[in-house]
């Protein structure tokens, strides 16, 4: 086997496990955390559960690096993000409500207090 066709069939299990990550989670927390469970007890289901969500986070930060590319690549980051609180008890203008709601994507954050 050459190595040509050795990193491609990689690049394609890796496209496909991240492709179909949340379906595959899915089970895995399912399926075969209950299985664990009836034989390792409720002590290997939490270890698993562990091993899922680090596995999990992996893919999360392989998605956010593939999207970043693609946009790159593409030219979809045109836009320059920028961050900035809106307080929802403040008294806007009409001006500056219709300018949130046509150039602005508002993310809602909590933060917890101490």
């Amino acid at each position: 086997m050459s190595l040509g066709l050795i990193l491609v069939a990689v690049a394609v299990g890796v496209g496909l496990l991240v492709a179909f990550w949340d379906k595959i989670r899915e089970w895995l927390t399912g399926v075969v955390a209950d299985f664990i469970e009836s034989t390792f007890g409720a002590q290997g289901r939490a270890y698993f559960t562990a091993a899922v969500v680090a596995v999990d986070k992996v893919i999360i930060g392989a998605r956010e690096a593939i999207r970043k590319v693609v946009n790159l690549r593409f030219g979809k980051m045109d836009k320059l993000y920028k961050l900035q609180e809106f307080d929802s008890t403040a008294n806007y203008t009409k001006e500056e409500l219709d300018e949130i709601d046509e150039n602005v994507v508002l993310t809602q954050t909590f933060v917890q207090q101490s």
